[in-house]
């Protein structure tokens, strides 16, 4: 979002579409690390997912879904069209 603020044929600059895509998730997800609550960070982070998955929907990638980790490394991100 920062380097590019304007990704190709994207309709709405990356400055507004993130925030406005993810700031409602990423504050619940905020709000349950500080609680300590397991049970809503869980849900929280699948509202994030979600969310993510989303705005790459929005910026014409819908071939990229964010779902929670399977393992360690990358697992967050699915490419199957």
């Amino acid at each position: 979002m920062k380097f590019y603020p304007k990704f190709k044929d994207v309709p709405v600059p990356l400055t507004e579409l993130i925030p406005t895509m993810t700031k409602a998730s990423l504050a619940q997800v905020r709000a349950a690390i500080e609680q300590r609550n397991g049970k809503s960070f869980a849900q929280s982070f699948g509202a994030l997912s979600a969310s993510c998955s989303n705005c790459h929907e929005a910026a014409n990638h819908p071939f990229v879904k964010i779902q929670a980790p399977t393992e360690a490394m990358f697992s967050n991100q699915k490419f199957a069209p």
